[in-house]
């Protein structure tokens, strides 16, 4: 397989097939599309715990690169059932809801924590909290999301 022009020798390179009609006949053509992947893990957005009402948690962005750009994102909602894409990467957030980011720089091990308390309020129990988190390094690459519903 021919290396796309302006990659690395160190840079994986992932073919996939689609395949695509011709017109009304049954065959198809495959055409190969090549997409740069990471090197090493992906990053990750992780809980500390269940959240409660009354209860401090933590939001931790992982697996993020040393002393990187980070951007965690909490939203009024639950998350999507499909992602969004946007930037090249999967958002899983309702973006017409409402939306509160910080901006962070991660560690040297490439982690950044956003410490969460819900309010020690009952009338919070069962909100729909989606969050996700999102890295600039070499590249931009978002996190998994989570649902986050207070108990």
């Amino acid at each position: 397989m021919r290396r796309p022009e302006g990659l690395d020798e160190g840079q994986r390179v992932r073919p996939e097939t689609y395949g695509q009609p011709l017109g009304t006949g049954a065959r198809l053509q495959e055409v190969e599309r090549h997409e740069l992947r990471p090197t090493g893990p992906l990053p990750r957005l992780v809980a500390s715990g269940v959240l409660g009402i009354g209860t401090t948690r933590s939001l931790d962005l992982v697996n993020a690169g040393a002393s990187s750009l980070g951007v965690h994102a909490l939203a009024l909602c639950h998350t999507l059932p499909v992602p969004a894409p946007r930037l090249g990467c999967d958002v899983w957030l309702d973006l017409l809801a409402p939306v509160a980011t910080t901006a962070v720089i991660t560690s040297a091990p490439g982690i950044a924590n956003l410490p969460f308390t819900a309010p020690n309020n009952p009338g919070l129990i069962g909100l729909q909290l989606s969050a996700q988190s999102g890295v600039a390094a070499a590249a931009i690459g978002m996190t998994n999301a989570l649902d986050l519903i207070p108990n």
